[in-house]
């Protein structure tokens, strides 16, 4: 799962990887950029399937504009598809264009959006994030789930690598499930002094895991208590009362 799509000229690789440095050390954890050695389209794959498989999925794409981005019809493909499929498009200006080059050639969702700078100062930086935030990108709720961690563990317990599963999901009734399942878990621990109470499916787990990871993120917000199962509840009461 990649919630942002970086969309860039090849000859504009060492802008993008730049770009996406700076993103992970901001918190985004789940950045798609086609040639990172991890994380990107691997020797053999089916390069077009993957992008659109990417841009399907992200949430927002950021286009890294010059004049290659420009005269490169894939590029341009790449932000018009993300338009049509209600993304939100940043577009980064890298190098100086030519205004009656940018009129003639750039897509009418760049044409219609404010573009940003990008000249690595602070308050280039500072409109990107506010940008992100907008549109729901809380790098406080970006996690990645690994790709040997299954999203249902079976009869195992969720760990604190499995916080993608109840932070990682696009969307369920609304653009920001992450944000509504964290406003959960905290109001439900200030009515229970700390315990994620509440009568909702996989409410233990979400404390467990989900909770205990996001709240390590921000922790001035509330502390988690470890939660304890019935019978040890029950029972450690009942010997404490001896």
């Amino acid at each position: 799962m990649s919630f942002i799509f970086v969309s860039h000229h090849s000859r504009d690789d060492a802008a993008a990887c730049t770009l996406r440095d700076w993103l992970q050390k901001e918190g985004h954890a789940a950045v798609f950029l086609d040639h990172d050695t991890e994380a990107g389209i691997a020797g053999g794959e089916p390069w077009e399937e993957r992008l659109y498989t990417e841009l399907r999925r992200c949430r927002a794409l950021i286009a890294l504009v010059g004049p290659d981005w420009l005269a490169s019809p894939w590029c341009v493909a790449e932000a018009d598809h993300a338009q049509a499929l209600r993304k939100l498009v940043l577009p980064l200006r890298i190098q100086p264009i030519d205004p009656v080059q940018y009129a003639d050639k750039a897509p009418p969702v760049l044409r219609r959006v404010q573009s940003i700078d990008w000249d690595h100062s602070e308050e280039a930086h500072e409109r990107l994030r506010r940008g992100l935030l907008t549109a729901g990108l809380d790098p406080r709720n970006s996690f990645v789930l690994r790709d040997d961690r299954p999203p249902y563990p079976g009869l195992a317990t969720f760990q604190r690598e499995d916080a993608a599963v109840y932070f990682g999901r696009r969307r369920l009734k609304s653009s920001r499930p992450s944000a509504q399942l964290w406003s959960l878990a905290w109001q439900s621990s200030r009515r229970k002094g700390g315990s994620c109470a509440g009568d909702y499916p996989g409410r233990r787990s979400l404390r467990r895991r989900g909770g205990w990871s996001r709240s390590s993120r921000e922790p001035a917000c509330l502390s988690l208590t470890k939660p304890q199962s019935r019978w040890r509840t029950k029972h450690c009461s009942a010997a404490g009362s001896l």
